[in-house]
């Protein structure tokens, strides 16, 4: 009976510790030139032979780079969602968006940097010049499995499982396309100190209460089994006390 509280309450405490929630990401937001050069083309036309050439070029090519201070938090992942500044739909740009997952995992070092494109390609800018854009960071453990739709067991659809943590504050940032500053002055320093508890606010899992309650739960089976121990040996007592009266 001992062995086996022990073990329950061994589970309990690493059921704890699995489910506790990351911490709200911190990160801050920077537009940032990443230009890139088209090389020259050569064409030769199939029926006179003619050779053109269409010279190389740079393409200008902005991103929107969010940093995010990583977590002392063991396979986490991101993800990220924006929306116009003025408007009230958020979309997820870097995440699990209905059709496929697309997380980015944390990295070794301090920080987690992720990209967020301003052009479709090279051609069509996705943010017109000047647009605000809202972003926010979500902190993820777990996966994604595919599974019948309680109340409707003929529709496989996709749930997480595991933890997540809260949705960060909101971040804006102005996207400027042309000859502007490459990086934005809406960037903020991150604290350096990257050491980060797990879960974040102690008040976040319940790990103290349940720790409490399982240990005067394993005493109260220890009494229990010291009562019932001196209970045998009362009555193991009374019943041979005449054979041991008559050997002494």
């Amino acid at each position: 009976m001992m062995l086996s509280s022990l073990i329950v309450l061994t589970a309990k405490s690493m059921d704890v510790q699995a489910e506790a929630k990351p911490a709200v990401p911190e990160f801050t937001l920077k537009l940032v030139d990443k230009p890139y050069i088209m090389a020259p083309i050569q064409t030769t036309d199939p029926y006179t032979g003619v050779t053109i050439t269409q010279p190389g070029y740079q393409v200008e090519n902005k991103v929107v780079e969010i940093t995010i201070k990583n977590q002392n938090y063991p396979d986490l992942m991101y993800s990220v969602r924006a929306k116009g500044h003025f408007e009230q739909e958020w979309r997820i740009t870097h995440g699990y968006n209905g059709a496929e997952a697309g997380f980015t995992y944390q990295s070794d070092g301090k920080y987690t940097v992720i990209e967020l494109p301003t052009k479709h390609g090279w051609y069509t800018e996705i943010y017109p010049d000047g647009a605000q854009i809202d972003i926010q960071v979500e902190a993820l453990h777990g996966r994604y499995v595919r599974r019948p739709t309680p109340g409707n067991e003929w529709y496989i659809g996709e749930f997480f499982e595991g933890v997540t943590s809260d949705w960060s504050k909101t971040r804006t940032i102005t996207v400027t396309y042309g000859s502007s500053s490459s990086s934005s002055s809406q960037a903020v320093t991150l604290p350096e100190n990257s050491t980060i508890t797990l879960g974040g606010n102690q008040t976040d899992y319940p790990q103290s209460n349940e720790f409490m309650v399982s240990i005067k739960l394993l005493l109260g089976v220890i009494i229990v089994f010291i009562v019932v121990i001196v209970a045998l040996v009362v009555a193991l007592l009374k019943r041979f006390q005449p054979q041991l009266q008559a050997i002494s």
